[in-house]
């Protein structure tokens, strides 16, 4: 071994390393946020920027190696902490509305679910990587975020972007905030957005739009994209309106959101289907049954995309793991093999498909964050029916779905992630 490639490997150990803190730092300073505003930020960028501003000058001409591999692991906790916040807490959350008691969290449980969604996720969307990554139609403007910050750090390690006006005073800011709030000096609405009269069963339409100072919203909406912050808020506008038009007719507050149900229904089933007969007609065009573009040929190229027998095998070796811990997860709920073998094949079948969806909408959308909310209302939808069929029903039908919809959510949200990290 080269003394070149000695010093090359040491930094990337140092980047995992140091990964990992970040990784577990910023996975548990998300779990509140993640849970308030209904999204995780992709924070790869962010980590990237750290280890440029600590170990820049320190490491010079071995922060390349080391940004790489801090960047890949320093943004992987925060996939798991997005595949658990939005649906971890169902069982709790059902529990309390109906006046039951509410149940304590199962830690050991929530871990095997999550380490099976994990190795699921990654497996899957690494066997795919290959055509997501020759497709030049997906952007990927996160990883892309990711590759010029690298690159400029290892142009010039040692320069320092003026962090003290905006990342200095945006903690201390925040915290102050924080303590006013809680202090009830401050109010966590300072306004909000009304417009519309409302007159009683059947009269005008009042709405009402709340605008939070929290910095937690506030936080995270920072290290969101504009389109996808104005995205968020044009939801919000949208589902005051309908709670005001629902509220005017003498209808549920909750009315029309299985209209937004039954949309991202369709959204995912149209996704999956142009995602197979994309794949169908991308294999034709490598087989040149189909004439292709010139951009879609260079797109094409896979020649530095081609994965060894044993980096297939890990893949693959990782998609077994998971598939064991996935059913670990099954019999720790107490259920039958005959229940447990009908809910495992689905849920299986379902991380696949949903997995390399998941993968591919990130690259799209251009964060590890992208829309995970259809991808994981479609595999609720399908495993509560199929729930239901096997004669799991009530809150004990409801427990023992939770940790699959853990599993299956923390495979999504890692093939997003992974996906970022492979471009």
């Amino acid at each position: 071994m080269t003394a070149e490639h000695s010093t090359s490997r040491s930094s990337g150990v140092m980047g995992v390393v140091v990964g990992l803190v970040i990784s577990s730092l910023l996975s548990a300073a998300l779990v509140i946020s993640a849970a308030k505003a209904g999204i995780t930020p992709g924070v790869s960028p962010l980590v990237v920027l750290v280890g440029w501003m600590v170990f820049g000058v320190a490491l010079g001409p071995k922060l390349k190696r080391f940004l790489a591999m801090l960047q890949v692991t320093g943004s992987a906790g925060t996939a798991v902490t997005a595949g658990v916040v939005f649906t971890a807490p169902l069982l709790q959350v059902l529990t309390r509305e109906q006046g039951l008691p509410v149940p304590a969290v199962d830690v050991s449980l929530l871990i095997v679910s999550s380490l099976a969604g994990c190795f699921l996720g990654f497996g899957f969307v690494g066997l795919a990587t290959k055509r997501f990554l020759t497709d030049p139609r997906l952007p990927a403007p996160e990883a892309v975020a990711c590759d010029r910050l690298i690159q400029t750090a290892v142009a010039n390690p040692a320069r320092r972007p003026p962090l003290l006006p905006s990342l200095a005073f945006g903690l201390l800011s925040g915290f102050l905030i924080q303590v006013l709030t809680q202090l009830h000096w401050l109010k966590e609405e300072v306004g909000s957005l009304s417009f519309g009269q409302s007159h009683g069963e059947g009269g005008g339409v009042e709405v009402d739009l709340p605008l939070p100072v929290s910095p937690l919203y506030l936080g995270i909406g920072g290290l969101l994209t504009l389109p996808t912050a104005l995205l968020i808020f044009t939801g919000g506008l949208v589902n005051a309106i309908t709670i005001g038009v629902a509220s005017s007719k003498g209808l549920p507050s909750t009315t029309f959101r299985w209209v937004g149900g039954a949309t991202m229904v369709v959204a995912v089933l149209y996704s999956l289907l142009s995602y197979m007969m994309e794949g169908r007609r991308r294999k034709a065009a490598r087989e040149g049954q189909v004439e292709t573009s010139p951009d879609e040929q260079e797109g094409l190229d896979e020649s530095l995309l081609n994965q060894t027998t044993g980096v297939q095998n890990l893949l693959k070796a990782s998609i077994a793991g998971g598939f064991l811990l996935f059913a670990a997860s099954m019999f720790m709920g107490g259920a039958s093999v005959s229940t447990v073998a009908i809910m495992l094949s689905v849920a299986f079948v379902l991380v696949w498909l949903l997995s390399d969806l998941g993968g591919l909408l990130s690259l799209q959308v251009g964060s590890s964050a992208s829309p995970v909310s259809g991808t994981v209302f479609m595999g609720m939808l399908v495993l509560s029916m199929t729930a239901l069929g096997v004669g799991l029903e009530g809150v004990a039908g409801v427990g023992f779905l939770v940790p699959i919809l853990v599993a299956v959510c923390v495979a999504i949200c890692a093939s997003n992630d992974s996906s970022q990290d492979y471009k």
